[in-house]
C-alpha cells in the first residue's frame, strides 16, 4: 500500500512579483512622480517598440510634479521621457501605486517605489554591484598582466 501526502503551499516570493491573488490587485496603476529641481514642462510615459519611442499618455509637469494612471493587462517595461531631452527613466508598471522621484535626470539618482518588480530588479542589481566590481579588477589585472 503506498500513501501520498500532497501539500499545496502558496509562494509568496512569486505572488509578490505579479501583486498578489486576483482579489487583491489594484484595479490600475498610478504613477507619481517629483522631480522638483529639474527643469522640465513635459513628461511623457512611452514604450520602445520595434525601433520607435511610443508615447502612452503625456503630462504637464507643474513644480516638477506629474503623473499618470491607467490600467495593464500585465507588467512591462515602460519609459518616462522628458521634453525634447535625451534623458529617460525605465520602470516596471504594474497595476498598483507608484512613486518616482530624483534630484536630476540621471537614472542612477532616480528612486522607484511601489512596484513589487522594480524592487525585485533593484534588489538584484544590488547584489551583483560587488560581482562588476570584481569582473572589472579583474579586467585590469589581466590587461596589466599582458603589459608585462
Amino acid at each position: 500500500m503506498t500513501t501520498a501526502f500532497i501539500s499545496c503551499s502558496e509562494n509568496k516570493e512569486s505572488e509578490d512579483l505579479v501583486g498578489g491573488n486576483e482579489d487583491t490587485l489594484p484595479k490600475g496603476y498610478t504613477i507619481d512622480c517629483d522631480f522638483e529641481e529639474v527643469d522640465i514642462s513635459k513628461a511623457y510615459l512611452s514604450q520602445y517598440v520595434k525601433g520607435n519611442w511610443e508615447h502612452k499618455d503625456s503630462a504637464d509637469v507643474v513644480e516638477g510634479k506629474f503623473s499618470f494612471s491607467g490600467e495593464l493587462e500585465l507588467p512591462e517595461v515602460w519609459y518616462l521621457r522628458f521634453d525634447d531631452k535625451k534623458a529617460y527613466v525605465s520602470l516596471f508598471v504594474e497595476n498598483s501605486q507608484i512613486s518616482v522621484a530624483g534630484a536630476t535626470l540621471n537614472r542612477d539618482s532616480v528612486t522607484i517605489s511601489g512596484s513589487s518588480i522594480q524592487d525585485a530588479l533593484t534588489k538584484f542589481n544590488q547584489g551583483q554591484e560587488g560581482f562588476y566590481k570584481e569582473m572589472d579588477k579583474m579586467e585590469i589585472d589581466y590587461l596589466a598582466a599582458r603589459e608585462i
